[in-house]
């Protein structure tokens, strides 16, 4: 039985028994502006740099990782479906064909060597070469600019946080130079310590590991790569910049190359032609057909700044966009929407979300902020009275337990969320190993707030009162929602208390102004060491901002970074709310004196104790709290192909989609539903059995048209036309069907 035959005969048994998947009959063909090969995006917020050595912020990497690219990236995997497609533990080459792990020489631990795939070229048509990557790698180690994200690389290869002042080490240059080297193939980077490689092979796939061409960015006045300058005249020329010498500009070797920035408007690139791995994208699957490719291409992708809901959700229900930023307070003004026919595609649950907002004190706010009082008096920064606020306020822990005891997190997360998150404990999120899953959490409790702040400040705050302004972040509802029922909480308890709310859009002022932030983290490798170390370490970010600073904290992080992972089996035997107890290594007297003694705080599970500890430690301390980690939902119109979830990646990769030509039921994407597309899915049914009469293929992303769940009516999720599902089975066949072009046509024909 030949595979048209096959078709047929499965096409009209569907037909004659009606079955039919849910979806929308066709009312409306596809818009008059639709355009196949570009792709449309709405969002909030816009790239802060085009320079893969400066970016640290989800706008910028989404264009990077699209226009430059790594040695390596996340392996994607369609036949698990577009909910787990997207791995974080499995890597394919990129701009290295291949890469080992090899003891290093002295004083190195270990050394990771990359071959440099051949025939690639940047997009001003030079070829690749390692002197370019090492370039690359030196120079993001050179700028090391203030917040950004050269920490994670610097720890395992040189075990510092950042660059060392020419003051304490006239040297440091050197052992820059020394740790990353090439040749005519290969550049390798020498590890000083025993880092664990997954996580660093994690780290290397993210867009601030990206290559750029040398001797472009020297042409625009960057680090010129010559050590011979000395450690002090690089530090002086090119550490830590004002500004990039790239951040407008870019010259990668990705799909995509950059077209234009119009600040605070939109950003767009377009297709490379000559990118060395061809167009469409390769399928990553095993086994594969020869060169096997998805179903087509984007020319062009454009972002579009838009700041309000009523703007995007207008131009998404009228088709002018393809994707867009849905707050999920208005779900529902959006879910079930008919554009072009069908109803808007939402992906639903998406998770782990592997990212989490909270809310920092300042424990010495800056003393020039407008934001302490009118009262405030800089010549006397510690004044406590009605129309100010000390530098110092939250540096009081009851003011920090008061603040978090004042938050009503299960309305907040119902008002802003509508109830899709929950309230993590701690830094050390679901997604992560070694989340506690028994850590207290702050709860809503008007009179122990009341309490705490009674008893700060030996009762001066209580007495005498308190203004001070938050701000809360114009283009997030929850983030002002948020910053609102605090301050009105805050508020009720004291007359003399004034918490003001006042809304900041882009560009906040400096976190260090602010006598409390919010803002929110996504992962960057998923280990529970990239929640840590922001979030508790006094060398780096958040804690830095909020001049935060426990030695003990310090001591574990640093010691849980460079730990393997546990191997002895673990029944929860620490899954308690304050799990140091049960520790078999703990000894809190012995620890207040030296806080880096008795590491691991548990031998027989090392690294899980080191966590467990550091999630005690941050209940007990709240340098902080933890609001919400989402539950996922993303948006895109019924045209879109492609789409994968990868909790790492920062936004979308325009390589991996493509836009249909017609409506559902198109599998070889030819512009119409007839017995070919009938064919194509045959060809390609998920075999039951190694060997099969149904089809030689097994699988092709094309023919996998339905079959997958996603958001339905409210908060709940349902089998919807147009979400694969990894599979090739029967209710791909069925929409094949119900949308064919005839005759006879099919019930969902338009």
């Amino acid at each position: 039985m030949n595979n048209k035959t096959l078709a047929l005969i499965l096409f009209l048994v569907l037909l004659s028994s009606g079955y039919v998947p849910i979806a929308a009959a066709h009312n409306a063909p596809f818009p008059g502006t639709y355009d196949p090969s570009s792709v449309v995006v709405d969002f909030i917020g816009e790239p802060e740099t085009l320079d893969p050595a400066w970016a640290y912020d989800t706008g910028s990497a989404e264009v990077i990782f699209n226009v430059y690219e790594t040695m390596i990236f996340w392996s994607n995997v369609p036949t698990d479906g577009p909910y787990s497609a997207g791995k974080t533990d499995q890597f394919k080459p990129l701009l290295a064909t291949e890469w080992t792990w090899q003891n290093g020489p002295a004083p190195y631990a270990k050394t990771i060597y990359f071959k440099i795939r051949t025939g690639v070229t940047f997009h001003d048509s030079n070829p690749l070469t390692p002197t370019d990557v090492e370039y690359s790698w030196e120079r993001w180690m050179v700028q090391d600019r203030v917040g950004g994200a050269q920490w994670m690389f610097y720890y395992p290869v040189l075990s510092t946080y950042g660059a060392i002042d020419p003051a304490t080490d006239p040297n440091f240059g050197d052992k820059i130079d020394n740790a990353i080297e090439s040749n005519s193939t290969h550049a390798w980077i020498h590890l000083v310590n025993n880092f664990p490689e997954t996580t660093f092979l994690q780290i290397m796939t993210q867009p601030w590991t990206s290559v750029v061409e040398k001797a472009w960015t020297v042409g625009r006045g960057d680090f010129d790569g010559d050590w011979g300058h000395g450690w002090q005249y690089i530090w002086n020329t090119w550490h830590n910049p004002d500004v990039s010498f790239i951040q407008d500009y870019m010259m990668g070797t990705g799909p995509y190359k950059i077209d234009y920035w119009v600040h605070g408007t939109a950003y767009s690139i377009i297709k490379y032609d000559n990118y060395w791995d061809g167009w469409p994208a390769r399928v990553e699957r095993q086994p594969a057909a020869n060169d096997e490719r998805i179903g087509g291409f984007i020319s062009r992708i454009t972002w579009n700044l838009k700041t309000s809901w009523t703007d995007r959700r207008a131009r998404f229900l009228a088709s002018d966009s393809d994707f867009t930023f849905v707050p999920r307070q208005y779900r529902d003004q959006v879910l079930g929407q008919i554009v072009g026919g069908e109803p808007i595609r939402v992906f639903y649950p998406v998770e782990p979300n592997i990212a989490v907002e909270a809310i920092f004190f300042n424990f010495n706010i800056d003393p020039n902020s407008y934001l302490l009082g009118s009262g405030f008096d800089p010549a006397n920064p510690h004044t406590i009275a009605e129309d100010r606020i000390p530098v110092d306020l939250f540096s009081d822990i009851h003011m920090r337990r008061g603040f978090a005891a004042a938050l009503d997190f299960g309305t907040f997360i119902d008002t802003s969320y509508l109830g899709e998150a929950t309230q993590p404990s701690d830094p050390i999120i679901r997604g992560l190993s070694y989340d506690n899953p028994a850590n207290a959490k702050p709860a809503f409790n008007l009179t122990e707030a009341s309490e705490e702040l009674q008893a700060a400040w030996g009762g001066a705050i209580w007495a005498n009162g308190m203004t001070f302004t938050v701000l809360g972040y114009g283009g997030s509802v929850a983030r002002e929602t948020a910053m609102t029922m605090l301050a009105n909480s805050i508020n009720s308890l004291n007359p003399k208390f004034h918490v003001q709310v006042s809304t900041y859009w882009w560009y906040p002022p400096s976190v260090r102004s602010m006598p409390l932030f919010m803002t929110g983290w996504l992962v960057d490798y998923p280990d529970p060491d990239n929640f840590a170390f922001p979030f508790m370490h006094s060398s780096w970010t958040f804690a830095v901002w909020q001049s935060y600073n426990n030695p003990r904290a310090d001591a574990l992080i640093d010691a849980g970074a460079l730990m393997p992972d546990d191997t002895a089996p673990y029944s929860g035997e620490l899954d308690l709310p304050d799990p140091r107890a049960a520790m078999n290594n703990y000894d809190a007297e012995e620890i207040a004196l030296d806080p880096m003694s008795h590491i691991p705080p548990d031998t027989r599970w090392p690294r899980r104790s080191i966590y467990y500890e550091l999630q005690a430690i941050y209940v007990e301390d709240v340098p902080g709290f933890c609001l919400d980690q989402q539950i996922g939902r993303h948006w895109e119109q019924s045209w879109m192909r492609g789409w994968y979830y990868n909790p790492v990646y920062p936004g979308i990769y325009a390589y991996h989609l493509w836009k249909a030509t017609t409506h559902f039921g198109d599998a070889n994407d030819d512009g119409t539903v007839s017995v070919a597309d009938a064919a194509t899915v045959s060809a390609s049914w998920t075999k039951p059995t190694p060997v099969s009469l149904l089809g030689p293929l097994g699988y092709k992303t094309q023919a996998d048209i339905t079959g997958g769940t996603s958001g339905v009516v409210g908060g709940g999720a349902g089998q919807v036309a147009g979400i694969p599902d990894g599979k090739v089975t029967v209710v791909d066949s069925a929409l094949v069907s119900a949308y064919w072009d005839g005759p006879p046509q099919g019930p969902k024909h338009p």
